[in-house]
């Protein structure tokens, strides 16, 4: 090859590199402009901005918790908490000098979870479960819009107005979905209805956020502004002008006249005046020694609460409401043994409609209106009805019976129930040929029972049990509407459950709302649930262990 081929060659070579670094060269030197350009931010982790926004994710990452254990209430307040910290990060960063590209992407996850993912699982678990894949999807589209927002705002953040965001701020909406949640058990905004409701505003929420409407960031307000004195004093002036100025006062010139004439003034004498509220009936008005009285009334009431917030537990505040039964003890169909505290027997319960833990029951089921209550009774009867609890009370006559009352989890309790046989309930209604079996459903109100709301529940609701129809007229099989005495506790079922003996504690649904004969064996809920590990039967058998729990031996309640 020639000299002046490789001349040439080499020239080609030269320019083909010059055309692929120009742009290189443009784009470095526009990045490097840009960057002379912008305010510096410090380069580093700080400490102090980023342990408040660790605050703002710790209390997202809890709500989510509380929520799906059916905490709703936490799961709010966490949620309000964490806009407190989301507010204080930026600022001590920009006080202390701290502001850093790592601290403005940490805050955007923060915000991601405490502000998007945090408010809509907070608000699917407590309204949206019922309504199905629409309730997820609102869910989803929040948490979406939650990310559209906040990547929006991370790409034009050098451009956008200072003074005003773009699309509603994640915090608030945040806020706004907490609030619900937080008010709506209180206010009565619960029901299949209002599901509805809660997931259009959830959704709009989300678009809300992603629109392009301007709402203010009150970054414009300035509380550090220095006020000068002579103008807080010039304010101080006209408003003791303006005092004067309204003085009755003849010679404006002498406030010390007006003073003394103001003194020398004889007093006024007010004519009195009576009025009638003709609404109010003679019988509802307060009596005068009674009134006379009223602090030694506020003080014995504030005793009273006093008392009630020093109480050990819930359920030993609750004692007191229990009524008393009238009954006659069964010593024939009753255990001669040792019971089990009633503290023990009302505050440790399986009643998963108010949570997973021992303690639930006796913590949230107060929430359950127990009056009126009404149990339907149908299938295969020939007086297919209705029964009032005022009519168990009244028409059967009612025993106390001391059964063993044993769990699958191999812990047991001894109670004195109070209550008739079931057999008396199932003749009144004349149960036909056909019906071999007998189907029993609990309440389900979504309102009143938080861990039918709870995202992490395993039952379909509501909770279903079953019985065979020899097994439902056995003389041993009881409708309990007591124990100890007194009328069932909510979390020990009230106002009427099922107690039988042989079975093991699930079979002995609480709160029953319906009661149906059938022809064919009824689906129960753990039969359905975990069909290898439960049975239709559940008889107590110390020589077949569950998969679990081993059943050679029980430990007595309360015995650790």
């Amino acid at each position: 090859m020639s000299s002046a081929d490789e001349t040439s060659d080499s020239n080609e070579l030269e320019r083909a590199a010059g055309q692929i670094e120009a742009p290189l060269a443009s784009l470095v030197g526009d990045y490097e402009e840009s960057q002379s350009d912008s305010p510096t931010e410090a380069k580093g982790i700080f400490l102090l901005p980023n342990l408040f926004t660790s605050g703002a994710l710790f209390c997202g990452f809890y709500s989510i918790i509380a929520g799906m254990q059916g905490d709703f209430y936490a799961g709010a307040v966490a949620i309000l908490v964490a806009m407190v910290f989301d507010g204080l990060d930026g600022r001590v960063a920009r006080l202390t000098g701290t502001n850093s590209a790592f601290g403005a992407q940490y805050d955007s996850l923060a915000d991601m979870v405490s502000f998007g993912v945090a408010p809509a699982l907070l608000t699917f678990n407590w309204a949206l479960t019922g309504l199905g894949k629409v309730g997820w999807v609102a869910a989803f589209i929040y948490t979406a819009c939650v990310a559209l927002r906040l990547a929006r705002f991370n790409a034009h953040k050098e451009n956008d107005d200072t003074t005003h965001f773009t699309g509603l701020a994640s915090p608030p909406a945040a806020a706004t979905a907490a609030c619900l949640v937080w008010m709506g058990p209180t206010h009565g905004w619960t029901g299949p209805a209002l599901d509805w409701v809660h997931a259009l505003l959830l959704t709009a929420l989300g678009f809300l956020m992603i629109s392009r409407f301007p709402y203010s960031s009150f970054k414009s307000i300035n509380f550090d502004r220095r006020v000068a004195f002579v103008r807080m004093r010039s304010t101080r002036r006209l408003r003791s002008g303006v005092w004067l100025w309204s003085t009755p006062c003849r010679d404006p010139c002498s406030i010390s006249a007006n003073r003394e004439r103001t003194a020398r003034r004889a007093p006024r004498i007010m004519k009195k005046r009576t009025y009638t509220d003709h609404s109010i009936a003679s019988s509802d008005i307060t009596p005068e020694q009674v009134f006379l009285n009223r602090r030694a009334l506020i003080k014995a009431s504030a005793g009273t609460m006093a008392g009630a917030l020093g109480a050990p537990s819930i359920a030993a505040a609750q004692a007191s409401a229990q009524s008393a039964l009238s009954f006659s003890p069964d010593a024939d169909r009753s255990l001669v043994d040792e019971q089990t505290p009633y503290d023990a027997v009302t505050t440790y319960n399986n009643f998963y409609e108010f949570g997973t833990d021992k303690s639930d029951p006796a913590r949230h089921a107060h929430n359950m209106t127990t009056d009126p209550w009404t149990v339907k009774v149908g299938g295969l009867v020939n007086q297919p009805g209705s029964l009032h609890v005022e009519d168990v009370l009244s028409e059967f006559d009612l025993e106390e019976r001391i059964y063993r009352f044993r769990c699958v989890e191999a812990w047991s309790m001894v109670v004195p129930w109070v209550g008739f046989p079931l057999a008396q309930l199932l003749k009144r209604f004349e149960p036909k040929a056909g019906g071999k079996f007998v189907e029993f459903k609990t309440l389900y109100r979504r309102g009143e029972m938080r861990g039918t709301r709870s995202f992490t529940s395993i039952i379909d609701w509501p909770y279903r049990e079953g019985l065979r129809m020899d097994e439902a007229l056995h003389p041993l099989t009881l409708v309990a509407v007591g124990l100890y005495g007194k009328t069932l506790p909510n979390q020990n079922g009230a106002p009427l459950r099922l107690v039988v003996p042989w079975k093991y504690g699930f079979k002995s649904i609480k709160s029953i709302v319906e009661i149906n004969v059938t022809a064919k064996q009824p689906k129960t809920s753990w039969q359905m649930l975990q069909p290898s590990e439960y049975g239709f039967y559940a008889n107590v058998n110390p020589e077949v262990d569950h998969p679990r729990w081993s059943q050679r031996f029980e430990r007595k309640l309360p015995s650790s």
